[in-house]
């Protein structure tokens, strides 16, 4: 009976300390983003105003992306430095670097003080196959992919196509005209970059594009670390591209 009881005893621990170490490791995962406002706000609610002061938020190793308050640029923060670009009146790209007392419509950002790097050899010639790609390798190196998460990529961009939301000015009445004449188009081609993104099949209309599962913000090296939202892209697939994962050793 004695050992019987003993069985039975050890069972129901290991159990519940299963139970508990799965709970914790799916809460970790689930809460590693988090997102300040929507971008339904400023398409379907015409509202250009801030939804967080990005100086307030606590964290040793901030990465996120949004846009600035009223259409005034383009944020990226990586690594607790934040990088803004907008467009001056001579329409070129005015870069600002440790920007403080930025307040964004819509933020999306994780604390990450450690990346796993993994080696991306697939060739990639457009922003669908990259989404594939980022999907794939998350869900190969143990990431749940139907939680959102962060990443970086490194590498050098064949083609890319990107836009800065830059007004100018204040805006009075948001309309699809002004909307559209505020989105910036930037071709590029054979720069060097890295870019922070965040894939989520649940945050459609929050801070992806409806039908679309990532966002990213890319940094151009070579031209004074210009800003600008990622909308398509074909990487150099003679030279090396690396993803970056939040490591499973970050805890929140």
């Amino acid at each position: 009976i004695c050992n019987f009881l003993v069985r039975n005893n050890m069972k129901f621990f290991f159990s519940l300390f299963l139970f508990f170490f799965v709970l914790n490791a799916a809460f970790a995962q689930k809460m590693i983003v988090s997102v300040a406002g929507k971008r339904s706000k400023i398409f379907e609610q015409r509202q250009l105003d801030a939804s967080i002061l990005i100086d307030t938020i606590k964290a040793n190793h901030l990465y996120g992306l949004g846009p600035v308050e009223n259409l005034q640029g383009e944020i990226l923060v990586w690594n607790n430095n934040a990088f803004v670009t907008a467009i001056d009146p001579d329409n070129n790209p005015l870069i600002m670097k440790n920007v403080t007392g930025l307040k964004a419509i819509f933020f999306v950002y994780s604390d990450v003080a450690k990346w796993d790097t993994i080696r991306v050899t697939e060739k990639i010639n457009s922003l669908p196959e990259l989404q594939k790609i980022i999907k794939n390798k998350a869900y190969q190196h143990g990431r749940d992919t139907l939680s959102a998460f962060p990443f970086l990529l490194l590498g050098t961009i064949a083609k890319g196509k990107g836009h800065i939301m830059s007004n100018g000015e204040k805006v009075l009445d948001v309309t699809p005209r002004l909307l559209k004449e505020a989105s910036r188009i930037h071709l590029f081609n054979n720069e060097q970059v890295q870019m922070l993104g965040f894939y989520s099949v649940k945050h459609q209309g929050v801070f992806t594009h409806y039908g679309k599962f990532i966002h990213i913000h890319y940094q151009l090296i070579n031209k004074k670390n210009q800003i600008g939202h990622l909308d398509d892209v074909s990487f150099d697939s003679s030279m090396p591209i690396e993803l970056l994962l939040a490591s499973q050793e970050n805890t929140l």
